[in-house]
């Protein structure tokens, strides 16, 4: 529970300066599986992210898009809450 309690903590201090974020997926599943999430999400964005944390428990990575809209995604596994979290900001 701690983990995620960081990983919201992060989420926000990541996007204080943006104007509007929301939880689209809050998902139960492996670290493994979420650290593949991560690798698709690449794949199907044909682009790489941006490493924020990681460590042995926690990965957070942010997809920016590419469209000039200034959305971006921030992705955050737990392995100790196992545990995916995507948030989505917008200017």
């Amino acid at each position: 529970m701690k983990s995620l309690v960081l990983s919201y903590v992060i989420t926000l201090w990541a996007s204080a300066a943006i104007a509007d974020t929301k939880v689209i997926m809050n998902k139960t599943m492996s670290f493994e599986s979420c650290l593949q999430f991560i690798r698709g999400t690449a794949v199907k964005l044909n682009t790489a992210p941006t490493n924020i944390v990681e460590t042995n428990d926690l990965r957070i990575v942010r997809f920016n898009t590419n469209d000039g809209s200034g959305v971006s995604f921030l992705l955050t596994c737990s392995r100790l809450d196992e545990k995916l979290l995507v948030n989505q900001t917008s200017p």
